[in-house]
């Protein structure tokens, strides 16, 4: 019998197969308006990111002379997570 995982269970735990040592790496996409927004949410997964549960990436980390969009999508195409802080800001930006 297949058990149902998405079934609220306080007790519940995943199959070990389920469960990977390696850090989820997480994109954060926003607007450049919204920075303070984004350093709270860090702020927040600060324990996940200093257990190396999860590890973070955003364009303020471009080297000064990196090719930006190249160096984007290569984060975006290894990121487990993408998360999209969603604003008015980021909607009316061409680059979110």
């Amino acid at each position: 019998m297949v058990e149902d995982y998405n079934r609220c269970n306080p007790t519940q735990t995943l199959p070990e197969t389920l469960v990977s040592e390696d850090a989820i790496k997480i994109f954060y996409s926003y607007s450049r308006k919204d920075l303070d927004m984004r350093n709270t949410l860090e702020d927040h997964l600060s324990t996940l990111r200093e257990a190396d549960r999860i590890s973070t990436w955003h364009d303020l980390e471009l080297e000064a002379g990196t090719e930006w969009e190249p160096a984007i999508l290569k984060k975006l195409d290894a990121a487990d997570i993408i998360l999209l802080l969603i604003s008015r800001n980021f909607i009316a930006s061409k680059y979110c």
